[in-house]
């Protein structure tokens, strides 16, 4: 604790920011971390055959990849790309409260499925963004400082009317950012947990490989699918509307997996030679 108090006077760390940080470090030591136990806890597992391990990922990761209405579509088409997927691509975490899941403006390659806990997402103005914070602000004017919090405010009451809510308070068992798994993806606003919280991971580039490692007609069909899916982007970016991190309507992949299906079966009776009657 001396160290670290030691490190932010030396390096002239804000007082405001550093009893934040100071606050945070408290919380996380004095609690129990885990919610639950997960595989990396017991080093023993690792030395499973791997047969074991494949079966104990499908127990373990399959019911709740189900759970997200595209990967339903995928397990319907493919059980055994799903196996490898929950093999290959899977991971546990969990994270103390009031813990940053992800900020705005930064590049991911994790969907992020939400075993329990509770959530606050916030989508802001750039004026209140983290990357709109400087520790600068402290020494402005009190006059400045008024400014630029009736600023920030304006900027608040026009986001409210253009998106709606500005914080959404949420609960276990969410999807966010599965677009991650179709197109690069940065965060549109940034998730913060309120509880001790237990997070599933999906590794995006670990989706991938194993998708196209597969190898077959479902390969093909994820290919329409993430064209699709940027198509969806792009339109409702075009109608005015606001992307967020949020999952998805069912309604919505229901329409991509079906048109997918649509365009990779028109591309297989290309190649199909009709059958002359005698």
């Amino acid at each position: 604790e001396m160290q670290l108090r030691n490190f932010l006077i030396s390096r002239k760390v804000s007082r405001n920011l550093g009893v934040r940080i100071q606050q945070f470090l408290k919380i996380a030591a004095n609690r129990e971390s885990h919610r639950i136990v997960h595989e990396a806890d017991i080093p023993s597992l690792a030395s499973l055959p791997e047969s074991l391990r494949i079966r104990l990922h499908d127990e373990l990761y399959m019911s709740i990849m189900k759970t997200s209405p595209v990967l339903l579509q995928l397990y319907v088409a493919d059980k055994t790309l799903m196996v490898k997927i929950c093999h290959a691509a899977m991971r546990e975490k969990s994270v103390p409260p009031k813990f940053d899941l992800f900020v705005d403006n930064t590049k991911t390659d994790l969907v992020l499925y939400a075993l329990n806990g509770r959530f606050k997402y916030y989508q802001t103005a750039e004026a209140d963004s983290v990357w709109g914070y400087s520790g600068n602000e402290k020494r402005e004017t009190p006059a400045k400082r008024t400014s630029a919090r009736r600023e920030r405010k304006t900027a608040r009451l026009t986001l409210s009317k253009l998106r709606g809510v500005e914080l959404e308070e949420l609960e276990a068992e969410e999807w966010f950012c599965e677009a991650a798994l179709w197109s690069e993806w940065h965060h549109r606003g940034m998730l913060v947990t309120s509880a001790p919280s237990d997070m599933l991971l999906l590794d995006a580039p670990k989706f991938c490989e194993v998708s196209w490692a597969h190898a077959n007609r479902v390969t093909a069909l994820l290919q329409k699918v993430a064209i699709l899916a940027v198509v969806y982007m792009d339109n409702e970016l075009k109608e005015g509307r606001s992307l967020d991190d949020l999952g998805w309507d069912e309604v919505v992949w229901e329409q991509i997996w079906f048109r997918a299906q649509q365009f990779r079966d028109r591309e297989v009776l290309k190649y199909v030679t009709p059958v002359e009657t005698p």
